[in-house]
């Protein structure tokens, strides 16, 4: 098996230690004239695709862009295409004397201009229609992919023609301002992370097939080596009967040597038997990750979208409740069922929380807190009126780590509420915060160094092994109570911490949760203390928010605390009255926006 470190090492290896790598190992120059010679055997396919292309969407295009445009775009992509063919030949005809360096570099250039070529007609001969705007897209992005199989056996030549093509799509898509614009640069800009993966991809594999070649060729010389050697001892012994006792403790010799060796080969075997599955498990727990991953991301969107509409909905019922609190402090009745309303807004704003955490909204304020602290009080907080008790104990009492307190805390909650309903009987959870080092090969899939490791574990009814892969899946809830949302959010919590959370589990005795936070310093917070100011009599504030419920709240609280109210609905308005009230001479108390 040959790794990725070990092909790394080839690659930055010279001529110089050739005999200290033996007879199996190849050069890096002959690797890289390889690759050379590799990346020009698939050139013509590169140069048809451009061709055949760019040919059908002149066709299809033809009455739908300027003309003149068009054909200069596609004469350009005519003339690219034939220079790049006379390179292709006139290495062909004598490859023996070319300096493979010099080659690749005329590839990678060529390489560019073809791109920047194919790029350019975003802006050349770009279609208003949407469909026509898609057909290029789909060309081009068929073109990255073609790219990805045949050049990326030298990645910066790849590189070369993929990142002129697409980059001036995803601009245009994006100046265009539209809700469609913005998706087709986002799906085009995902869409090239991907193919560049499975380029490396491509690139690793054809690196290892030519370094296995070289070596079979020396393994095979090696080989006729020791046959031809066997043959003259054979031959010997024929001739020479009466030297058989020598003859016999040579062939001795031999046996026991040739007896080492296989040994010795066998335990490489063995050793690269074992490397292999390890590998396959690290990367089938990757796949596992980014699986889980894209199933959060299907979501994130909704959920985000929701949230915030939910937010702003339950922003105006809560602040019109205060509000209605505040003007009729005399009437019982009516305030306690006010009261009973705003605890269910309540109740509805943590639902909402749990969303946002989910989506992409919920970006962390990070803060330095004490680890342990934080942890102690969560657990504290959500076990406080039920039968569980915990054990909790720390090897890093005055930790501190940078982490946004609520999210943090949300997500212990969520775990430790877990928890909490899985022995309903009642019970006690064993809490331990610690420091840990991390190393490159170890099963968790984080960047080794030191991390802070939060453990959660309890004696309930644990969770069936099928289930383990998808209990951090948003709305997947293995009891017949809960939502599905709270694990969800702890993962999304803690990934947008760099971090990671792991579980074990045995159905019937307990579930173990493991959460990785990454130490961090964290910034010198510098208080800087304001002149005191004498607050005028009347305070004159500008509200921005495009939600009419929020923005009515708003306007009504601070004239009823006796404040003079202006509001604005968009970004552009709030200038405008901003400006206005400055050249006035009156300019504004307060600003409050709505930045999300």
């Amino acid at each position: 098996m040959i790794s990725g470190r070990r092909v790394q090492n080839w690659r930055m290896q010279g001529d110089s230690d050739q005999k200290a790598r033996g007879p199996c190992h190849p050069a890096s120059d002959e690797v890289y004239r390889a690759q050379v010679d590799l990346l020009y055997g698939n050139l013509p396919i590169g140069l048809y695709g451009s061709i055949l292309n760019s040919t059908i969407l002149v066709l299809v295009l033809f009455r739908r862009v300027p003309l003149k445009g068009l054909l200069l775009w596609y004469l350009s992509i005519q003339v690219i295409s034939l220079v790049r063919y006379l390179i292709y030949r006139s290495r062909k005809q004598v490859p023996e004397r070319r300096s493979p360096r010099r080659d690749a570099g005329l590839f990678i250039g060529t390489a560019l201009v073809i791109g920047l070529a194919w790029g350019s007609i975003a802006f050349a001969a770009f279609p208003s229609e949407l469909v026509y705007q898609v057909f290029i897209i789909f060309v081009i992005g068929g073109l990255v992919a073609g790219a990805a199989a045949t050049y990326a056996v030298l990645m910066p030549a790849y590189l070369a023609f993929s990142l002129p093509a697409l980059l001036p799509l995803v601009l245009r898509e994006f100046i265009s301002r539209g809700e469609m614009g913005y998706a087709m640069s986002g799906m085009l800009t995902l869409y090239f992370i991907l193919v560049t993966m499975a380029a490396r991809h491509i690139h690793m594999t054809a690196l290892k097939s030519i370094i296995l070649g070289y070596e079979k060729d020396s393994l095979l010389l090696q080989l006729a080596t020791e046959k031809d050697r066997a043959e003259t001892i054979n031959l010997e012994l024929s001739r020479e009967i009466e030297r058989r006792r020598k003859v016999e403790e040579d062939l001795k010799r031999h046996r026991d040597s040739l007896e080492e060796t296989v040994r010795e080969r066998t335990r490489e075997l063995k050793e690269a038997n074992e490397a292999l599955q390890k590998e396959l498990r690290h990367r089938e727990q990757m796949e596992r990750e980014l699986l889980k991953i894209q199933r959060l991301e299907s979501l994130s969107t909704l959920a985000g979208g929701i949230a915030h509409r939910y937010n702003n909905l339950l922003t105006g019922i809560l602040g019109n409740i205060n509000l209605i609190q505040m003007l009729y402090p005399g009437d019982r009745k009516l305030l306690d069922k006010l009261s009973a309303a705003e605890r269910a807004c309540l109740e509805a704003r943590d639902l909402s929380h749990k969303l946002l955490n989910i989506s992409r909204g919920g970006v962390p304020y990070k803060s330095m807190v004490n680890l342990s602290e934080l942890v102690k009080d969560s657990v504290s907080l959500t076990l406080e009126g039920s039968s569980v008790t915990y054990d909790f104990r720390t090897t890093c009492e005055n930790l501190e780590i940078e982490v946004d307190q609520n999210q943090i805390k949300q997500a212990i909650q969520g775990i430790v509420q877990n928890s909490r309903e899985a022995m309903s009987g009642g019970g006690r959870i064993k809490v331990l915060c610690e420091v840990v080092s991390l190393e490159k090969d170890q099963s968790v899939p984080l960047p080794e160094g030191d991390y802070a490791r939060i453990t959660i574990s309890d004696h309930g009814f644990g969770i069936r092994e099928q289930d383990l892969e998808r209990v951090f899946d948003p709305f997947f809830s293995g009891k017949e109570t809960g939502t599905g949302l709270g694990l969800a959010a702890a993962y999304s919590i803690i990934k947008r911490h760099n971090g990671y959370i792991t579980v074990f589990s045995a159905e019937g005795k307990g579930t173990t949760f493991q959460i990785y936070l990454p130490l961090s310093r964290g910034p010198d917070h510098r208080q800087e203390k304001c002149g005191e100011e004498s607050a005028p009599s009347v305070l004159k504030v500008l509200v921005m928010d495009d939600e009419d419920v929020v923005r009515d709240f708003a306007s009504s609280a601070l004239t009823e605390l006796g404040c003079e109210v202006v509001t604005a609905e968009n970004s552009r308005e709030a200038v405008d009255r901003y400006r206005e009230a400055k050249e006035a001479g009156r300019s504004f108390d307060l600003v409050i926006l709505d930045l999300t």
